[in-house]
């Protein structure tokens, strides 16, 4: 047993612990490529034979049982084939190196890459959307690419299939997305739980660095207090300004955390308003308890390559494992004697061989020339003394034809009396010509809008336009404008339909950024007494938040005055306005399609506003139908009191007559929450030591402070 648990007669579970590369040269020149034909060999037979057999047996809904023994069978070729003569010498040089670590035994048993492949790749190579060229790279890259740094540079993905399969890996690990969003049988399990990175930007990056690191959050930041983004931007964090942990949304998330807090936890929606991961100090700070995992799909050195096992890797039930089979082993232990060599036996038996084929040759020449003599003979005395002289001499006689008329003139003929047909119409096959080009100019702008995703286009309002907009919206008026009969088919609607699907989801993430970025600042001042009251250095009729101050002296507190009751008002109704319009976009968001991560922030944001109002609007308020507190009514709707019943209903606030307000019920799944616990200060023992003594007994939130919190010390409330 090796020193990390299997039960292996080698320290690294493979063959020989020491290889040594056969350098092609001499009687081994032959040899040069024997490494790179052995692996196009296994992904020709294995690769496309699984690519094809993982699609069929998820439409017939039968599993593939025997995924993981051609996997298996697959290596153990492979490293047979590179072998000189069973080891330990080699071909392929330090490229291929790593693949003699392999183990068949624990391929079977203990190969995390060759159950995610079994369990999650092949499963849901169907809702790849990627032609057959990009389907075989990827399978090339999780079969090769991640057996070593040099293979990874060799069976890499090209950058356009790139972006497929980050898109794919969106739709199988975004704990977002429901299981059962595709046909035959949804999102296979085993995906959710291999830490795929499914966000599209910090994906595409990973893929694409050169050279690959596809798991840079296994080693914290070497700089102090700097967080550092999957595409190299680094920016400082400061305690007392949370906004700073924000810094990576629009550099694709966080790839390294500070070296004070060097862990990062495995939620990938538990921090910077749910769609990021949080760095903490400990593992079990994390609010799952488990730090974020490399993903055994792409990682370069899983420990069990190498013999090496690691907590909750299971272990082959046999005794021994290895490489060699048991039946050789036997052979070569009881083999006594020597065979003999090939130039030997060649020496004692050539002068048998070469008679032997010196007779069959004569044979052979003597019936060539018998028959191709009979032959000869047959031809000419047909031609000199039979029938055939004849016939050649009639053959040059001048014959008149009998479908000649005496007149010389050639009998009647369909086709060549028939009429001429009329030229083809230039303009016609030329414009469908540029009918064909333009559908498929507008095929490309689609897919490459929906390379990018069908939804979380962008990250924040003043992101730049992305290039396929533009692209798209020019393809799609030069569209327009050639529309003709021959453009409006099914295909050409089913297209259209999908870029005005794609540039709306745009506009309305593009919109409800803004709307969240214009109503942020409110959370600072949404808990403020008062908004309006004039500054003594203000000159007469000076605006003041939008609201025009008359010259008054105040000699009493300001909100005691008219004025100032009047102005505190209109910035109320100013700042709830603001409320329901975000409320109205959010609405308008979802219904577009929008990424449901932008709409969760944005009621994030909502929620934290209402939380903030000291007075919240008479009119906007009514009890939850179900009894569970305080329900906001939908913007547009207005509560009031019947002055004839003294009961309270709600009508349009827009209704174009006084016949209009009427009662009209909302659904509760109209009505917005109120919730208060946002509005509680923050624990300062937890902003700086990121735990509280008190627990649960005391009585402020436990979080990270958002614009516009207060943070108070902890008060532990003795009972009397």
């Amino acid at each position: 047993m090796n020193e990390s648990g299997f039960n292996c007669n080698t320290s690294s579970c493979s063959k020989y612990d020491e290889w040594f590369n056969v350098e092609p040269v001499g009687a081994y020149e032959a040899n040069a490529r024997t490494c790179r034909d052995a692996l196009d060999a296994a992904s020709l037979n294995f690769g496309r034979y699984a690519i094809k057999e993982c699609k069929d047996r998820r439409v017939q809904q039968t599993p593939f049982e025997e995924c993981r023994l051609g996997y298996c069978d697959m290596y153990q070729k492979v490293v047979d084939d590179i072998s000189l003569q069973g080891g330990p010498g080699f071909f392929g040089g330090e490229e291929c190196r790593p693949l003699l670590n392999f183990n068949h035994t624990l391929c079977m048993t203990s190969y995390r890459d060759a159950e995610a492949f079994c369990d999650c790749l092949c499963p849901s190579l169907l809702y790849l959307d990627a032609d057959s060229a990009c389907q075989g790279e990827v399978v090339d890259f999780f079969l090769f690419g991640r057996r070593g740094e040099k293979l990874a540079k060799r069976y890499g993905i090209t950058s356009f299939c790139v972006l497929n399969v980050c898109g794919w890996f969106e739709k199988l690990a975004d704990p977002r997305q429901p299981m059962d969003q595709f046909n035959f049988g949804g999102v296979p399990p085993k995906c959710r739980d291999l830490s795929l990175p499914f966000k599209q930007s910090q994906c595409t990056r990973l893929m694409n660095s050169r050279p690959f690191d596809p798991c840079p959050w296994e080693e914290p930041n070497q700089k102090s207090n700097v967080l550092e983004c999957t595409d190299s931007f680094e920016c400082t964090i400061d305690v007392k300004h949370v906004d700073s942990w924000s810094c990576c949304s629009s550099h694709g998330f966080r790839a390294q955390c500070p070296p004070e807090w060097p862990v990062m936890c495995g939620d990938p929606l538990d921090c910077n308003g749910g769609i990021d991961h949080c760095c903490e100090e400990t593992e079990a700070q994390c609010s799952t308890g488990e730090k974020r995992e490399c993903s055994a799909v792409w990682k370069l050195d899983l420990p069990e390559w190498t013999g090496r096992r690691e907590e909750g890797v299971k272990a082959p039930d046999a005794t021994t494992t290895t490489t060699l089979d048991p039946s050789v082993a036997a052979l070569l232990a009881y083999t006594t004697t020597t065979a003999p060599g090939v130039g030997e036996s060649f020496a004692s038996a050539g002068p048998y061989i070469i008679a032997v084929l010196g007779v069959l040759v004569i044979t052979c020449t003597v019936c060539a020339c018998f028959c191709i003599g009979s032959e000869h003979v047959k031809n000419v005395t047909a031609v000199v003394l039979g029938s055939r002289r004849l016939m050649m001499i009639e053959a040059k006689e001048p014959t008149i034809q009998p479908g000649c008329p005496a007149s010389g003139e050639p009998p009647k003929s369909k086709e060549r009396d028939a009429p001429v047909p009329d030229p083809p119409d230039y303009a016609a096959i030329a414009a469908a010509m540029r009918d064909e080009e333009t559908m498929e100019k507008l095929k490309k702008a689609v897919q490459s809008a929906y390379s990018m995703g069908s939804c979380h286009l962008i990250v924040s309002a003043s992101s730049p336009p992305p290039r396929q907009e533009k692209l798209l919206r020019e393809t799609m008026d030069y569209f327009k404008g050639r529309a003709g009969a021959l453009l409006y088919t099914e295909e050409s609607n089913e297209l259209m339909r999908k870029a005005e699907q794609w540039l709306t989801t745009l506009a309305a993430e593009r919109k409800i950024l803004r709307v969240i970025e214009d109503v942020r600042p409110d959370l600072r001042t949404a808990a403020n007494p008062s908004f309006t009251k004039p500054k003594p250095q203000k000159q007469p009729w000076e605006w003041t938040n939008d609201i025009e101050i008359p010259p008054f002296d105040y000699p009493g507190p300001w909100l005691s005055t008219l004025n100032g009751q009047t102005c505190e008002g209109v910035v109320k109704d100013q700042l709830w306005h603001r409320i329901e319009s975000l409320t109205d976009a959010i609405k308008v968001a979802r219904a577009d399609g929008a990424s449901e991560a932008l709409c969760v922030q944005a009621a994030t944001v909502r929620q934290g506003l209402v939380a903030r109002t000291k007075e919240l609007p008479a009119d906007r308020v009514v009890l939850d139908p179900e009894g569970e507190g305080l329900k906001l009514l939908p913007p547009g709707t207005q509560r009031a009191i019947s002055g004839m019943t003294g009961d309270a209903y709600s009508y349009m606030v827009n209704f174009p007559d006084e016949a209009g307000q009427f009662e009209l019920p909302c659904t509760r799944e109209e009505l917005v929450d109120v919730a208060v616990d946002d509005c509680r200060p923050v624990c300062s023992i937890y902003v700086e030591k990121r735990k509280c003594h008190l627990g649960r007994r005391c009585p402020w939130r436990h979080c990270m402070p958002m614009p516009g919190d207060t943070i108070r010390e902890p008060v532990k409330l003795e009972d009397v």
